[in-house]
Formats: C-alpha cells, sequence, structure tokens
C-alpha cells in the first residue's frame, strides 16, 4: 500500500537573482497553489485467540469512526463466488456444498468444510491457496478505494482520513500484518474464550484447540504486536472502553480541543463499509455453477 508523505515544498530563490531566480520563484508560485498532500490512512490489525473477543473491540473502534474489515465476513462471501467454490469442488467433492437454494445453486457448508481442513494439513493449505490471495486483493482494494475517498478531484470535499480496523485472526500467517501500521493483540484467559466459543459457535474446547493448533502460538502473536488489549470476561464496560479509548488515541493522535462552555456537535463519521461489499463483487462477481440433485442432464431432443 502506497502511503501518502507531507510534503515540504522549497521555496526557490528568495532573492530572485537574475532570469534563473525569477523562474525558481515562479515555480514555487505554482507549487504553493497545489492542494496540500492528505495524511496517510492508518490500518490498524487485531489479532488474538479464539473468542478473546476481537469483533467487539473492532465494533467498539467502529463507533469511534474506524472502517472495519472483518476477514472472517470477506472470506465467508468469496466462498460463495463461482472461482473459489469451483477450485475447492474439484479438490475435495461436492460433498462440501449445501443443500439446494431452488434456483439449481448450492452454497459451500462451511461446518463441512471445517472438518475437513482443520483436521489435514495438506486441505488446509489447499484452502488458504484458493482463498487467501483473493482476500488480500479485497482488502488491498477497499484501502486504495478509501484513498481516493480523501484524496478528492480538485475542487471537491476532502473527507477525514479514515482509520481502517483489519480483524483477521490469520493475519500473522497469511501475511497480512505488512497492510498494517499497527496490531493490536486482544488477550483474554483461557477459560473465558472456552465460554465464549460455546455460547457463541457451539464449540466444544477439543474443537476449539484443534482449530488454534493451525495457527501461530498466541504468546508470538502477542509478542509481534504493537499494543495489547485485556479483556477478560466481565459486565464492567467501563474498563473496557477506556482501554479501546487507548488503542484509539495510539492510532488516531489529534490534538486536544481549545476548553469552551459551548459544547461542539460530534462529526459525522463518513460511512465506507459499503465498498467491501463493492469489492467482493467487483473482484469475482461469478455466480457458483448450477448442479443438478442427480443424474446426467437430458440430451437436446433431435428432430
Amino acid at each position: 500500500m502506497k502511503r501518502l508523505r507531507d510534503t515540504n515544498y522549497g521555496t526557490g530563490n528568495p532573492a530572485g537573482e537574475g532570469l534563473g531566480g525569477r523562474r525558481r520563484e515562479k515555480r514555487t508560485d505554482r507549487r504553493r497553489s497545489r492542494k496540500a498532500p492528505t495524511r496517510p490512512i492508518r490500518v490498524l490489525g487485531i489479532v488474538g485467540g479464539m473468542g478473546s473477543g476481537k469483533s467487539r473491540i473492532a465494533k467498539m473502534l467502529a463507533v469511534r469512526g474506524a472502517t472495519v474489515i472483518d476477514a472472517d465476513a470477506v472470506g465467508h462471501a468469496l466462498l460463495d463466488q463461482g472461482p473459489v467454490q469451483e477450485a475447492l469442488v474439484r479438490k475435495f467433492g461436492t460433498d462440501i456444498l449445501g443443500p439446494d437454494l431452488g434456483d439449481g445453486t448450492r452454497q459451500i457448508d462451511r461446518r463441512a468444510l471445517g472438518a475437513i481442513v482443520f483436521s489435514n494439513e495438506a486441505a488446509r493449505k489447499a484452502l488458504e491457496e484458493s482463498l487467501h490471495p483473493r482476500m488480500r486483493t479485497t482488502f488491498e482494494r477497499v484501502i486504495s478505494r478509501l484513498s481516493r475517498q480523501v484524496s478528492p478531484k480538485p475542487g471537491s470535499l476532502r473527507l477525514p482520513a479514515p482509520i481502517v480496523v483489519l480483524d483477521a485472526a490469520l493475519l500473522y500467517e497469511a501475511g497480512w500484518n505488512d497492510l498494517c501500521d499497527m496490531v493490536v493483540f486482544v488477550d483474554a484467559p483461557r477459560k473465558d474464550r472456552i465460554k465464549r466459543v460455546k455460547l457463541q459457535r457451539d464449540w466444544s474446547p477439543d474443537e476449539m484447540d484443534l482449530r488454534e493448533a493451525s495457527q501461530w502460538p498466541l504468546e508470538l502473536k502477542k509478542n509481534q504486536s504493537q499494543l495489547v488489549i485485556r479483556n477478560p470476561d466481565s459486565e464492567n464496560e467501563t474498563v473496557l472502553e477506556k482501554e479501546v479509548d487507548r488503542i484509539w488515541s495510539r492510532i488516531n493522535p489529534a490534538p486536544k480541543p481549545a476548553a469552551s462552555s459551548i459544547p461542539k456537535p460530534k462529526p459525522v463519521v463518513p460511512d465506507y463499509s459499503h465498498l467491501i461489499e463493492d469489492e467482493i463483487e467487483e473482484l469475482s462477481p461469478e455466480q457458483p455453477r448450477q448442479r443438478r440433485s442427480g443424474g446426467r442432464p437430458p440430451r437436446p431432443s433431435q428432430k
């Protein structure tokens, strides 16, 4: 991702000595009339163990104005696109497909697919090879489109630079961390994570451990991250809100407003969430192939 840098333009020859000096002065005037470069979009990655509360933290950051890219949601959407589905059916067979949706198409049954890939390393790598490049392309294109939003055409309204939150459990494993300016690790006790995955996904501790065994050790992810936020199972939201505020101030530094007795209205935060769906559709618009429930297709009648 290309980053925009603030550029300090020179002032040419202040004395304006000779013809060359005047020319440099004219070039300087043209440069001064240009639009100042925008500040870079900042991308915050979120990692942590299963059930650590990554999505919860991401939602709290969204309330503060961040545009959240949910890697799981992007991956699930791409699974239902034609190219990925066809590649996986060729690899694993039609048993990974769910029932007919009524129009001759079938979507991938993620539970059936998970039972295969999380018990077989070769199958997991085959899934990642089919899916991860398309996911990364989606992330890059969303970030690029956001860059164009804050670098509009001359004369149009400049929007505030958005903060992008990339919520991705496999951020380090897939190498997506190089898209991020900063990575935060969400730390939660194991007993709390077990409780959450049981409640949210109906997973047993063994199933959680099986899935985490295919990922980096949590301690390694924690050491690689720049920030750590603790999220134990608690009904006290105040402590967590303060932690999220601390993270937000690190990724989105802003000068403190001057003291005033008149309260200022909160600025309206632009909503960029539609860009994610747009990029998924533009990246892979092909629909899954229609499949008959059984038997060969009838041959055309010959007259």
